[in-house]
């Protein structure tokens, strides 16, 4: 496991592009999962395994587990950010288009992240990040090719989902710096609280109809839950550490070419010139808030 302490600006960004890899992928895999479960029980799922994982690696690495209060209710409140992020993700992926909501959400959440940093004072945003924030909402529109959409398809009930979602996610991004434990251990912790909280309040993990589950289903919810949520969120855990979370978030601009890119690669779609363009334009918005 890489130490916090030892990795420079240049690996935290390379980590961060793989981790954004790994959500953009997830998109695919997370429309596959909601045919088969609804949201509380793909959240049981995914943070269950991810419990399962990341706990033979703590211990192998000796952490104490031992949590003060502080960290506790950091964990709780995280937890809680959390499980509404995933349902409202989960909800608008299933009622409308995998593409839309990894386009919304790429360009929200560090949107509400810089946005909501600045209400509380912690900075004060630059006519540079303006720029920037802009120019990367600009690259996803082009990448998803947006004026092609017709408007009411945009312009629907189920899309307020993603707009909570993000701005969920902006919060939970910059509690975590409110708390003292390592990514590794901070991610633990939120995996087994979610999986806690979901039994108690959500689902019943026994009256899932565990027969209706075949190969596709497992192998999608394996990758959501060992990939997009052990490994990703790992990454941007400590990311958000090293280089802060303005600059972690500001690489979900490059999510929705990601997701369309292994669409190309993997389903044989076309990459257009608005897709080459718009990628160009995220990669320019992602350096300016990254220097």
């Amino acid at each position: 496991m890489i130490k916090i302490q030892n990795m420079n600006k240049l690996t935290t960004q390379l980590l961060m592009l793989v981790a954004i890899i790994s959500w953009g992928s997830a998109w695919v895999n997370l429309k596959v999962v909601t045919t088969y479960i609804n949201e509380f029980e793909a959240l049981f799922f995914r943070f269950f395994l991810s419990s399962i994982v990341l706990l033979p690696i703590l211990l192998y690495k000796k952490e104490s587990l031992k949590l003060d209060k502080q960290n506790f209710l950091v964990l709780f409140v995280s937890s809680l950010l959390m499980i509404g992020y995933l349902k409202y993700i989960f909800l608008g992926t299933q009622l409308g288009t995998a593409s839309l909501a990894s386009t919304l959400s790429s360009v929200l959440i560090p949107i509400f992240t810089f946005l909501f940093l600045w209400i509380i004072g912690k900075n004060s945003i630059t006519k540079k990040e303006i720029f920037a924030l802009c120019l990367g909402t600009f690259g996803v529109a082009m990448i998803l090719n947006i004026w092609t959409i017709p408007l009411h398809e945009i312009l629907v009930p189920y899309n307020l989902y993603l707009f909570l979602a993000s701005s969920l996610w902006a919060i939970l991004a910059i509690i975590k710096g409110y708390s003292k434990m390592s990514p590794l251990l901070f991610t633990f912790y939120l995996s087994l609280f979610i999986t806690i909280l979901d039994m108690i309040f959500f689902v019943d993990v026994f009256a899932i109809e565990y027969a209706k589950l075949d190969y596709t289903f497992w192998l999608n919810i394996a990758l959501l839950s060992l990939v997009a949520t052990t490994f990703a969120n790992l990454i941007y855990f400590m990311a958000v550490e090293k280089i802060g979370v303005n600059q972690a978030s500001s690489f979900m601009f490059l999510e929705p070419f990601v997701a369309i890119a292994l669409s190309a690669i993997f389903l044989g779609e076309t990459i257009t010139i608005s897709l080459i363009i718009g990628t160009i334009l995220t990669l320019v918005a992602v350096k300016f808030l990254n220097d």
